[in-house]
Protein backbone atom coordinates (compact mmCIF):
# COMPACT_ATOMS: atom_id res chain seq x y z
CA UNK A 1 0.00 0.00 0.00
CA UNK A 2 1.36 3.90 -0.73
CA UNK A 3 2.29 4.94 2.74
CA UNK A 4 -0.55 7.22 4.23
CA UNK A 5 2.09 10.63 4.09
CA UNK A 6 2.42 9.87 0.49
CA UNK A 7 -1.19 10.45 -0.60
CA UNK A 8 -2.83 13.61 0.69
CA UNK A 9 -6.18 12.59 1.12
CA UNK A 10 -9.27 11.97 3.13
CA UNK A 11 -10.61 8.04 2.37
CA UNK A 12 -13.62 6.36 3.15
CA UNK A 13 -14.71 2.77 2.51
CA UNK A 14 -17.66 0.90 3.43
CA UNK A 15 -18.69 -2.79 3.89
CA UNK A 16 -21.86 -4.67 4.92
CA UNK A 17 -23.09 -8.03 5.68
CA UNK A 18 -22.73 -9.36 1.80
CA UNK A 19 -25.68 -12.19 2.14
CA UNK A 20 -28.47 -12.32 4.35
CA UNK A 21 -31.44 -14.74 4.80
CA UNK A 22 -34.97 -12.13 4.22
CA UNK A 23 -35.42 -10.25 7.19
CA UNK A 24 -31.96 -10.84 8.67
CA UNK A 25 -29.87 -7.78 10.02
CA UNK A 26 -27.57 -6.07 7.78
CA UNK A 27 -24.30 -4.91 9.58
CA UNK A 28 -22.42 -1.59 8.12
CA UNK A 29 -18.82 -0.64 8.75
CA UNK A 30 -17.19 2.47 7.46
CA UNK A 31 -13.84 3.52 7.84
CA UNK A 32 -12.82 6.94 7.36
CA UNK A 33 -9.07 7.93 7.43
CA UNK A 34 -7.12 11.15 7.16
CA UNK A 35 -3.88 11.21 4.75
CA UNK A 36 -3.41 14.82 5.15
CA UNK A 37 -0.74 16.38 7.28
CA UNK A 38 -3.40 18.82 8.88
CA UNK A 39 -6.00 17.46 11.33
CA UNK A 40 -9.49 17.26 9.59
CA UNK A 41 -12.31 18.98 11.42
CA UNK A 42 -16.16 18.62 12.01
CA UNK A 43 -15.92 15.12 9.86
CA UNK A 44 -19.54 13.93 8.85
CA UNK A 45 -20.56 10.90 7.18
CA UNK A 46 -23.87 10.66 5.33
CA UNK A 47 -24.87 7.24 3.87
CA UNK A 48 -27.93 5.95 2.00
CA UNK A 49 -30.52 3.72 3.66
CA UNK A 50 -31.71 1.48 0.98
CA UNK A 51 -35.60 1.37 0.78
CA UNK A 52 -36.93 -1.54 2.52
CA UNK A 53 -34.74 -0.99 5.18
CA UNK A 54 -34.18 0.88 8.71
CA UNK A 55 -31.78 1.93 11.08
CA UNK A 56 -32.16 -0.17 14.10
CA UNK A 57 -32.45 2.01 17.16
CA UNK A 58 -29.23 2.93 19.55
CA UNK A 59 -26.94 0.56 16.96
CA UNK A 60 -24.64 3.48 15.67
CA UNK A 61 -21.41 3.66 17.71
CA UNK A 62 -21.08 7.39 17.01
CA UNK A 63 -23.85 10.33 17.25
CA UNK A 64 -26.40 9.28 14.07
CA UNK A 65 -29.26 11.49 13.36
CA UNK A 66 -31.81 10.11 10.65
CA UNK A 67 -33.73 12.34 7.68
CA UNK A 68 -35.82 10.69 5.32
CA UNK A 69 -33.84 7.83 3.26
CA UNK A 70 -30.51 8.93 4.60
CA UNK A 71 -28.42 8.81 7.87
CA UNK A 72 -25.87 11.38 9.03
CA UNK A 73 -23.07 10.12 11.58
CA UNK A 74 -20.80 13.08 13.61
CA UNK A 75 -16.77 11.65 13.51
CA UNK A 76 -15.26 14.61 15.19
CA UNK A 77 -11.97 15.79 13.99
CA UNK A 78 -9.54 12.82 12.37
CA UNK A 79 -5.72 13.37 13.01
CA UNK A 80 -3.17 12.70 10.46
CA UNK A 81 -2.88 8.96 10.10
CA UNK A 82 -5.64 8.44 11.61
CA UNK A 83 -8.32 5.85 10.80
CA UNK A 84 -12.14 6.13 12.45
CA UNK A 85 -14.37 3.21 12.31
CA UNK A 86 -17.97 3.57 12.69
CA UNK A 87 -20.93 1.04 12.54
CA UNK A 88 -24.42 0.56 12.37
CA UNK A 89 -27.21 -2.31 11.69
CA UNK A 90 -30.15 -2.02 9.31
CA UNK A 91 -33.15 -3.84 9.77
CA UNK A 92 -34.89 -5.21 6.59
CA UNK A 93 -38.17 -6.69 5.92
CA UNK A 94 -38.93 -10.17 5.65
CA UNK A 95 -41.33 -9.99 2.84
CA UNK A 96 -38.51 -8.32 0.44
CA UNK A 97 -36.68 -11.01 -1.15
CA UNK A 98 -35.24 -12.32 -4.82
CA UNK A 99 -37.26 -14.41 -6.29
CA UNK A 100 -36.18 -17.98 -7.81
CA UNK A 101 -37.58 -18.70 -11.31
CA UNK A 102 -36.02 -21.82 -11.66
CA UNK A 103 -33.85 -24.27 -9.60
CA UNK A 104 -31.90 -26.84 -10.54
CA UNK A 105 -30.92 -28.29 -7.15
CA UNK A 106 -29.86 -31.92 -8.50
CA UNK A 107 -32.26 -33.67 -6.61
CA UNK A 108 -31.62 -37.59 -7.48
CA UNK A 109 -29.49 -39.34 -10.39
CA UNK A 110 -32.47 -38.41 -12.80
CA UNK A 111 -31.06 -34.81 -12.95
CA UNK A 112 -29.84 -35.21 -16.64
CA UNK A 113 -33.13 -34.32 -17.68
CA UNK A 114 -32.77 -30.97 -17.58
CA UNK A 115 -29.43 -30.91 -19.26
CA UNK A 116 -27.52 -32.06 -23.16
CA UNK A 117 -24.73 -33.43 -22.36
CA UNK A 118 -21.15 -33.95 -24.42
CA UNK A 119 -18.33 -33.87 -24.81
CA UNK A 120 -15.54 -32.61 -27.94
CA UNK A 121 -15.20 -36.15 -29.97
CA UNK A 122 -11.42 -34.50 -30.72
CA UNK A 123 -9.95 -34.40 -27.25
CA UNK A 124 -7.84 -37.91 -26.33
CA UNK A 125 -10.55 -39.31 -23.88
CA UNK A 126 -14.37 -38.78 -23.29
CA UNK A 127 -15.64 -36.83 -20.05
CA UNK A 128 -18.74 -35.96 -19.14
CA UNK A 129 -20.69 -33.87 -16.40
CA UNK A 130 -21.80 -36.97 -14.20
CA UNK A 131 -24.51 -36.26 -11.24
CA UNK A 132 -21.86 -37.46 -8.16
CA UNK A 133 -22.92 -37.70 -4.44
CA UNK A 134 -19.16 -37.36 -3.38
CA UNK A 135 -19.48 -33.27 -2.63
CA UNK A 136 -22.46 -31.53 -2.72
CA UNK A 137 -23.66 -28.36 -1.60
CA UNK A 138 -27.36 -29.05 -0.76
CA UNK A 139 -28.27 -32.64 -0.13
CA UNK A 140 -27.50 -35.04 -2.01
CA UNK A 141 -26.12 -34.80 -5.14
CA UNK A 142 -24.61 -32.60 -7.41
CA UNK A 143 -22.88 -32.41 -10.99
CA UNK A 144 -19.14 -33.07 -11.24
CA UNK A 145 -16.69 -33.07 -14.22
CA UNK A 146 -13.59 -35.02 -12.98
CA UNK A 147 -9.93 -33.28 -13.40
CA UNK A 148 -8.43 -35.86 -15.86
CA UNK A 149 -5.07 -35.99 -16.55
CA UNK A 150 -5.51 -36.41 -20.60
CA UNK A 151 -6.68 -34.15 -22.71
CA UNK A 152 -11.20 -33.60 -22.57
CA UNK A 153 -13.31 -30.87 -23.19
CA UNK A 154 -16.61 -31.63 -21.97
CA UNK A 155 -20.05 -29.21 -21.36
CA UNK A 156 -23.41 -29.44 -19.53
CA UNK A 157 -26.27 -26.99 -21.66
CA UNK A 158 -29.74 -25.96 -20.79
CA UNK A 159 -31.97 -28.41 -22.75
CA UNK A 160 -35.10 -25.77 -22.25
CA UNK A 161 -34.97 -22.39 -23.24
CA UNK A 162 -35.68 -19.61 -20.32
CA UNK A 163 -37.37 -16.57 -20.55
CA UNK A 164 -35.30 -13.65 -19.02
CA UNK A 165 -37.38 -11.98 -16.63
CA UNK A 166 -37.14 -9.62 -13.86
CA UNK A 167 -35.95 -6.48 -13.20
CA UNK A 168 -32.30 -7.92 -12.27
CA UNK A 169 -32.06 -11.26 -14.00
CA UNK A 170 -29.31 -13.22 -12.51
CA UNK A 171 -27.75 -16.62 -12.60
CA UNK A 172 -26.56 -18.05 -9.82
CA UNK A 173 -24.66 -21.15 -8.90
CA UNK A 174 -22.96 -23.14 -6.52
CA UNK A 175 -19.51 -24.64 -7.22
CA UNK A 176 -16.37 -25.83 -5.92
CA UNK A 177 -12.95 -27.34 -8.29
CA UNK A 178 -9.25 -28.01 -7.67
CA UNK A 179 -6.95 -28.29 -11.28
CA UNK A 180 -4.15 -27.38 -12.36
CA UNK A 181 -3.97 -23.76 -12.14
CA UNK A 182 -4.22 -21.59 -15.03
CA UNK A 183 -4.51 -24.59 -17.02
CA UNK A 184 -7.37 -27.04 -16.32
CA UNK A 185 -10.35 -25.02 -16.00
CA UNK A 186 -14.12 -24.16 -16.06
CA UNK A 187 -16.32 -21.38 -17.37
CA UNK A 188 -20.01 -20.13 -18.58
CA UNK A 189 -21.21 -19.08 -21.70
CA UNK A 190 -24.82 -18.06 -22.65
CA UNK A 191 -26.67 -17.36 -26.19
CA UNK A 192 -30.32 -16.56 -27.25
CA UNK A 193 -32.41 -19.09 -28.01
CA UNK A 194 -31.97 -18.88 -31.90
CA UNK A 195 -27.91 -18.28 -32.28
CA UNK A 196 -25.58 -20.65 -33.12
CA UNK A 197 -22.73 -19.03 -31.25
CA UNK A 198 -22.45 -18.70 -27.11
CA UNK A 199 -21.01 -15.66 -25.51
CA UNK A 200 -18.11 -15.06 -23.09
CA UNK A 201 -20.06 -13.32 -19.83
CA UNK A 202 -16.12 -12.43 -17.96
CA UNK A 203 -17.67 -9.06 -17.60
CA UNK A 204 -21.35 -10.20 -16.52
CA UNK A 205 -19.94 -11.33 -13.50
CA UNK A 206 -21.54 -9.85 -10.04
CA UNK A 207 -19.65 -12.21 -7.71
CA UNK A 208 -17.09 -14.28 -7.18
CA UNK A 209 -16.36 -14.21 -11.03
CA UNK A 210 -13.40 -16.09 -12.57
CA UNK A 211 -9.93 -16.88 -11.02
CA UNK A 212 -7.84 -15.49 -14.05
CA UNK A 213 -6.74 -16.22 -17.37
CA UNK A 214 -6.73 -20.13 -18.99
CA UNK A 215 -3.19 -21.27 -20.50
CA UNK A 216 -4.04 -20.68 -24.70
CA UNK A 217 -3.79 -24.38 -26.85
CA UNK A 218 -3.86 -26.15 -23.14
CA UNK A 219 -6.98 -27.40 -22.59
CA UNK A 220 -8.70 -24.98 -24.73
CA UNK A 221 -7.55 -23.59 -27.86
CA UNK A 222 -9.04 -19.99 -27.31
CA UNK A 223 -7.91 -16.60 -27.11
CA UNK A 224 -8.05 -14.17 -23.89
CA UNK A 225 -10.01 -17.21 -21.80
CA UNK A 226 -10.98 -16.97 -18.63
CA UNK A 227 -12.02 -19.43 -15.91
CA UNK A 228 -12.18 -20.96 -12.58
CA UNK A 229 -9.14 -23.04 -11.56
CA UNK A 230 -6.79 -23.82 -8.73
CA UNK A 231 -8.64 -24.44 -5.52
CA UNK A 232 -11.20 -23.81 -3.09
CA UNK A 233 -10.31 -26.53 -0.74
CA UNK A 234 -13.50 -28.19 -0.99
CA UNK A 235 -15.37 -25.15 -0.38
CA UNK A 236 -18.55 -23.82 -2.34
CA UNK A 237 -18.87 -20.52 -3.24
CA UNK A 238 -21.65 -18.69 -5.10
CA UNK A 239 -21.05 -16.88 -8.39
CA UNK A 240 -23.61 -14.62 -9.86
CA UNK A 241 -24.06 -13.75 -13.53
CA UNK A 242 -25.98 -10.02 -14.81
CA UNK A 243 -28.71 -11.40 -17.35
CA UNK A 244 -30.01 -8.46 -17.88
CA UNK A 245 -28.83 -7.95 -21.46
CA UNK A 246 -30.98 -10.82 -22.48
CA UNK A 247 -34.01 -9.37 -20.66
CA UNK A 248 -37.06 -10.47 -22.68
CA UNK A 249 -35.33 -13.16 -24.55
CA UNK A 250 -34.78 -16.90 -25.00
CA UNK A 251 -31.56 -18.05 -23.84
CA UNK A 252 -29.79 -21.44 -22.77
CA UNK A 253 -26.44 -21.41 -20.74
CA UNK A 254 -23.58 -24.41 -20.59
CA UNK A 255 -21.35 -24.89 -18.26
CA UNK A 256 -17.66 -26.09 -19.63
CA UNK A 257 -14.71 -27.60 -18.56
CA UNK A 258 -11.57 -29.07 -20.16
CA UNK A 259 -8.52 -30.09 -18.90
CA UNK A 260 -5.09 -31.05 -20.69
CA UNK A 261 -2.50 -34.02 -20.59
CA UNK A 262 -0.46 -33.13 -17.65
CA UNK A 263 -1.37 -32.42 -13.56
CA UNK A 264 -4.85 -33.96 -12.76
CA UNK A 265 -7.22 -33.90 -9.60
CA UNK A 266 -9.69 -35.74 -7.98
CA UNK A 267 -11.86 -33.30 -7.55
CA UNK A 268 -12.21 -31.27 -10.76
CA UNK A 269 -15.44 -29.05 -10.82
CA UNK A 270 -18.58 -29.44 -8.86
CA UNK A 271 -21.88 -27.85 -9.71
CA UNK A 272 -24.46 -27.20 -7.83
CA UNK A 273 -27.67 -25.10 -7.11
CA UNK A 274 -28.01 -23.75 -10.46
CA UNK A 275 -30.56 -20.90 -10.10
CA UNK A 276 -32.31 -18.54 -11.86
CA UNK A 277 -33.45 -15.24 -9.97
CA UNK A 278 -34.98 -11.66 -9.80
CA UNK A 279 -32.00 -10.38 -7.31
CA UNK A 280 -32.88 -8.05 -4.78
CA UNK A 281 -29.74 -6.51 -3.06
CA UNK A 282 -28.84 -3.44 -0.69
CA UNK A 283 -26.33 -1.17 -1.05
CA UNK A 284 -26.14 2.59 -0.82
CA UNK A 285 -23.51 5.09 -1.26
CA UNK A 286 -21.52 6.56 1.66
CA UNK A 287 -19.57 10.14 1.59
CA UNK A 288 -17.34 12.01 3.64
CA UNK A 289 -17.08 15.77 4.16
CA UNK A 290 -15.12 17.94 6.71
CA UNK A 291 -15.02 21.73 7.31
CA UNK A 292 -11.71 21.71 4.96
CA UNK A 293 -13.61 21.10 2.01
CA UNK A 294 -12.87 17.20 1.37
CA UNK A 295 -15.84 15.49 0.23
CA UNK A 296 -15.20 11.69 -0.78
CA UNK A 297 -17.98 8.95 -1.00
CA UNK A 298 -17.56 4.83 -1.50
CA UNK A 299 -20.04 2.18 -2.25
CA UNK A 300 -19.78 -1.39 -0.40
CA UNK A 301 -18.62 -3.63 -3.43
CA UNK A 302 -19.43 -6.77 -5.49
CA UNK A 303 -23.06 -5.54 -4.73
CA UNK A 304 -23.82 -4.66 -1.54
CA UNK A 305 -26.06 -7.10 0.33
CA UNK A 306 -27.50 -9.70 -1.67
CA UNK A 307 -31.16 -11.61 0.18
CA UNK A 308 -31.69 -14.71 -0.57
CA UNK A 309 -34.34 -16.21 -2.83
CA UNK A 310 -37.78 -17.67 -2.55
CA UNK A 311 -40.43 -18.70 -4.79
CA UNK A 312 -43.16 -16.30 -4.64
CA UNK A 313 -45.63 -19.10 -4.56
CA UNK A 314 -45.25 -22.58 -4.73
CA UNK A 315 -47.95 -22.90 -7.69
CA UNK A 316 -49.21 -19.80 -8.85
CA UNK A 317 -46.47 -17.46 -11.48
CA UNK A 318 -47.56 -13.95 -12.31
CA UNK A 319 -47.11 -12.44 -16.01
CA UNK A 320 -47.39 -8.93 -16.22
CA UNK A 321 -51.42 -9.29 -15.04
CA UNK A 322 -51.91 -12.63 -16.00
CA UNK A 323 -51.75 -15.02 -12.76
CA UNK A 324 -51.41 -18.50 -13.23
CA UNK A 325 -51.69 -21.72 -11.45
CA UNK A 326 -50.27 -25.39 -11.89
CA UNK A 327 -51.61 -28.48 -9.98
CA UNK A 328 -51.35 -30.89 -9.12
CA UNK A 329 -47.61 -31.27 -9.68
CA UNK A 330 -46.66 -34.43 -9.49
CA UNK A 331 -50.03 -34.90 -11.73
CA UNK A 332 -50.71 -38.27 -12.50
CA UNK A 333 -53.62 -38.74 -15.28
CA UNK A 334 -54.64 -34.35 -15.00
CA UNK A 335 -53.05 -31.19 -14.97
CA UNK A 336 -54.80 -28.27 -14.04
CA UNK A 337 -54.32 -24.84 -15.61
CA UNK A 338 -55.79 -21.93 -13.55
CA UNK A 339 -55.22 -18.41 -14.98
CA UNK A 340 -56.93 -14.71 -14.25
CA UNK A 341 -56.22 -11.63 -15.96
CA UNK A 342 -58.22 -7.99 -15.91
CA UNK A 343 -57.89 -7.38 -19.75
CA UNK A 344 -59.05 -9.59 -22.73
CA UNK A 345 -55.84 -11.73 -24.32
CA UNK A 346 -54.80 -14.44 -26.17
CA UNK A 347 -53.03 -17.07 -24.47
CA UNK A 348 -51.11 -19.78 -25.60
CA UNK A 349 -50.69 -22.82 -23.22
CA UNK A 350 -48.36 -25.42 -24.36
CA UNK A 351 -46.62 -28.97 -22.55
CA UNK A 352 -42.85 -29.87 -24.09
CA UNK A 353 -40.75 -32.55 -22.69
CA UNK A 354 -37.29 -31.82 -21.31
CA UNK A 355 -35.51 -31.70 -24.67
CA UNK A 356 -38.32 -29.22 -25.86
CA UNK A 357 -40.41 -31.14 -27.86
CA UNK A 358 -44.05 -29.92 -28.58
CA UNK A 359 -46.53 -32.20 -26.25
CA UNK A 360 -49.69 -30.42 -26.52
CA UNK A 361 -50.97 -26.91 -26.87
CA UNK A 362 -53.75 -25.10 -26.81
CA UNK A 363 -54.95 -21.40 -27.06
CA UNK A 364 -57.29 -19.39 -24.92
CA UNK A 365 -59.54 -16.86 -25.72
CA UNK A 366 -58.91 -15.06 -21.55
CA UNK A 367 -60.86 -12.86 -19.57
CA UNK A 368 -61.00 -13.04 -15.83
CA UNK A 369 -60.73 -16.32 -13.73
CA UNK A 370 -60.73 -19.49 -16.23
CA UNK A 371 -59.86 -23.19 -15.73
CA UNK A 372 -59.23 -25.94 -17.67
CA UNK A 373 -57.67 -29.53 -17.82
CA UNK A 374 -54.68 -31.21 -19.82
CA UNK A 375 -55.29 -34.90 -19.87
CA UNK A 376 -51.17 -36.27 -19.52
CA UNK A 377 -51.93 -40.14 -18.60
CA UNK A 378 -50.89 -41.28 -22.15
CA UNK A 379 -47.25 -39.68 -21.40
CA UNK A 380 -44.52 -41.36 -19.98
CA UNK A 381 -43.42 -40.29 -16.27
CA UNK A 382 -40.54 -37.85 -15.84
CA UNK A 383 -40.27 -33.66 -15.85
CA UNK A 384 -42.46 -31.75 -18.58
CA UNK A 385 -42.18 -27.81 -18.71
CA UNK A 386 -45.54 -25.74 -18.92
CA UNK A 387 -45.26 -22.75 -21.31
CA UNK A 388 -47.93 -20.19 -21.15
CA UNK A 389 -47.14 -17.04 -23.84
CA UNK A 390 -48.84 -14.33 -24.14
CA UNK A 391 -47.89 -10.57 -25.68
CA UNK A 392 -46.02 -9.52 -22.39
CA UNK A 393 -43.98 -12.49 -22.47
CA UNK A 394 -43.59 -16.09 -21.29
CA UNK A 395 -43.75 -18.20 -18.03
CA UNK A 396 -42.22 -21.77 -18.04
CA UNK A 397 -43.08 -24.05 -15.04
CA UNK A 398 -41.81 -27.18 -14.74
CA UNK A 399 -43.76 -30.05 -13.43
CA UNK A 400 -43.54 -33.47 -12.87
CA UNK A 401 -45.74 -36.72 -14.63
CA UNK A 402 -45.49 -39.76 -12.32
Amino acid sequence: DIPCECRDEVTITKSVTDFIQPGEDIIVTINVSNCKLETRTNVKVTDQIPSGTALKAGSASVPATVAGDEISLDLGDINFEETVTVTYTLTTDADNHSVLHWLEDVPDENAEDNWNLSFESNAATPNLFIVQDGLFNSPDYAWGAPNLETESRTSMELAVPYNVVGNRPVLRFYHAYDTEGGVDAGFVEVKEASESSFHKVADKMLRNGYTGGVAYGEAFVIPNLEGWSGSTNNEFVATYVDLSEWAGQDIVFRFRFGTNDNTGGTLGWVVDDIELMDMLNYNGEACVSTSQGDNECAIAPVEGTIVDSKFISSSEETLSDLSLAVFPNPAKDVLNITMSTEQQQEVNVSLLSVDGKLMMERSVDLFGNQQFQLNVSQFPAGFYFVKVSTEAGVVMKKVVIE
